[in-house]
């Protein structure tokens, strides 16, 4: 039995809580784990940050066993409010704030069978990528929702605040490789994106042009930070997470450098286009780098190299200019191409 007493558990603006505190205000068995994790407790949190806790048990709560009042919503696994009187109802998480703070307390309740199935899923999605049709997703569903990807992010950072340790033996089944491998896979420039973006600079729609490049360069960086492990797809928490990039300052600088453009002008837009394939140009070959030095990556990274391989071949015996080019795009997330995303867009 595990009972923690921090002195510091992070709430923002300096504040902190104890673990005793805290847990005072919680609802939970004493056989089951209390863990709390989320951007507070990685230290990139804001005063308006949430305290994410997960209770984890071998079975669900029911809201009976919930005093009444204490919280501002008990809520099922569909999102609906319980009302105390549906006896035997299940609980999935807990909504209420610390004392007068804008810190939201959420916390859910979870069994160990269920942390697992997120796992297997994690697995799953990542297997899916290994063949030419659903490269970068385009036919493989995600098995995860944004709760359970959410939930596998928070884990790794996660404090055991009270009961047995369910969370060491669950962390050494986690599979971070393949959830970050995924996630590169599906933030990567897709090619319909890259011709979107070649439509509007050849019908001269600039400001299209420009909000395309925009949006594909701030995912590139977000995937290949996945790929340095960072396992939150929580996309506004990028900048916190450029920091894993620090052997590639000068790509670092660059992507500041033109997010703080002016773009006003029809030269201003094609300036900032020209700038941002040429970063994805350059994000590709450190994504290459990366997968090539990483043991673990390996069997995920060559599967799909031969995969493109016999998708190239296939393509080339069409003769479809769009089909080849679009392979072309997908090839460059894993291979060295001979033709560049500045020359495919503006030729």
């Amino acid at each position: 039995m595990i009972d923690m007493d921090y002195d510091s558990i992070p709430l923002g603006e300096g504040k902190t809580i104890t673990a005793s505190h805290l847990c005072s205000l919680l609802t939970f068995r004493l056989s089951d784990s209390v863990v709390v994790g989320g951007t507070l407790i990685e230290g990139i949190g804001t005063s308006q940050s949430d305290l994410d806790i997960y209770v984890i048990g071998d079975s669900p709560y029911s809201i009976s066993e919930f005093p009444t009042g204490r919280y501002v919503e008990i809520i099922d696994k569909s999102e609906k409010i319980i009302e105390k009187s549906n006896i035997g109802a299940q609980v999935y998480s807990t909504y209420d704030y610390f004392e007068n703070s804008g810190i939201h307390i959420d916390v859910k309740y979870i069994t160990e069978s269920e942390v697992l199935s997120v796992f297997d899923g994690a697995r799953a999605t990542a297997d899916a990528a290994l063949n030419d049709d659903n490269i970068f997703f385009y036919n493989a569903g995600n098995n995860l929702s944004y709760d359970e990807e959410m939930l596998f992010h928070r884990l790794g950072s996660a404090r055991l605040l009270r009961g047995p340790d369910r969370l060491a033996p669950l962390l050494s089944a986690r599979p971070v490789h393949e959830f970050c491998f995924t996630a590169y896979c599906q933030l990567a420039p897709r090619p319909t994106v890259v011709r979107d973006i070649q439509g509007a600079w050849h019908a001269g729609k600039w400001q299209m042009a420009r909000e395309l490049t925009r949006g594909m360069i701030v995912n590139h960086m977000r995937a290949v930070t996945h790929l340095l492990l960072n396992t939150n797809k929580n996309g506004k928490w990028l900048f916190e997470y450029l920091i894993l990039l620090q052997e590639f300052p000068e790509v670092v600088e660059k992507f500041n450098k033109i997010l703080g453009m002016p773009v006003y002008s029809e030269e201003e837009c094609r300036q900032f286009v020209i700038a941002g394939l040429g970063l994805s140009d350059a994000l590709f070959v450190i994504a290459r780098q990366l997968l090539n030095r990483d043991q673990s990556y390996f069997s995920r990274y060559y599967s799909l190299i031969a995969s493109l391989q016999k998708g190239m071949e296939k393509r080339l015996k069409s003769d479809k200019k769009v089909a080849i080019e679009s392979h072309l795009i997908r090839q460059m997330a894993f291979q060295k191409c001979p033709v560049s995303l500045v020359e495919l867009v503006t030729r």
